[in-house]
């Protein structure tokens, strides 16, 4: 039962989970329109929301879009994403992701892709926090 993201630099496995926990299914990574506002080019933009105001797309607007789906909905999308079980190494992951595909980025992509240290924990690594992740229904 091994982790298909050890050893994988944050870039790659950003995009894994993408793919496996479902985000594709309301946003897109190539700009066509869907659900929800497509990834691309997305991070490091002012996107303009529902309320009026507009706000920067960084880690801490990532974070609580993913933490708190309904706090701030972009403008012309509906107030519609699950609250997902993420731990917030995944919403890490996902956002380097995001920097990669975003011609906004201003950061260094070089460290997308730097190798996470790996410690030996052996097959107890499996079974860890696994007892606090709360899966919502799907």
């Amino acid at each position: 039962n091994r982790d298909p993201m050890r050893g994988k630099p944050p870039a790659e496995a950003g995009e894994y989970l993408y793919k496996v926990r479902g985000c594709q299914v309301c946003h897109s990574v190539d700009g066509s329109p869907g659900t929800g506002p497509t990834f691309l080019d997305l991070y490091g933009k002012k996107e303009p929301l529902r309320s009026g105001e507009s706000v920067l797309v960084d880690e801490k607007y990532i974070y609580n879009s993913i933490t708190n789906p309904s706090g701030q909905i972009v403008k012309g999308f509906q107030d519609q994403m699950p609250l997902l079980a993420l731990k917030d190494d995944e919403i890490v992951k996902i956002t380097a992701y995001l920097k990669l595909i975003s011609k906004y980025y201003q950061g260094s992509r070089d460290l997308l892709f730097e190798l996470p240290e790996l410690e030996d924990q052996g097959d107890a690594s499996d079974s860890t926090d696994r007892g606090e992740e709360v899966e919502v229904g799907e």
